[in-house]
């Protein structure tokens, strides 16, 4: 994790990760490793704003804001097949009914 009183220049800088050491990250959890109170500027090489970046099993989308840079835990492409899957099993139960 990097702190800084100052500003922080990334300057397309590579972003390599292999792991988030003991953090597990639940879909939509943010875990913040570079904060700067002077500011953020420039992104990561090959990664803007928004980018899905794969970190051993799981992925994440980068996010860059005016004093961090974060990464944003994605559901599994599973977990969104079993959510959108019940969305459905809900919405025909409830016509069923009406």
């Amino acid at each position: 994790l990097l702190a800084s009183s100052g500003s922080f220049t990334i300057g397309l800088a590579t972003l390599s990760a292999s792991d988030l050491g003991s953090t597990l990250l639940n879909s939509g959890q943010t875990f913040t490793f570079i904060t700067a109170s002077g500011g953020v500027s420039g992104t990561f090489a090959g990664l803007p704003d928004g980018s899905l970046l794969n970190v051993g099993s799981s992925q994440y989308e980068i996010d860059y804001a005016a004093n961090s840079v974060s990464l944003i835990a994605v559901p599994e492409p599973g977990s969104m097949a079993c959510l959108l899957g019940g969305l459905g099993i809900l919405v025909s139960l409830r016509r069923r009914r009406a």
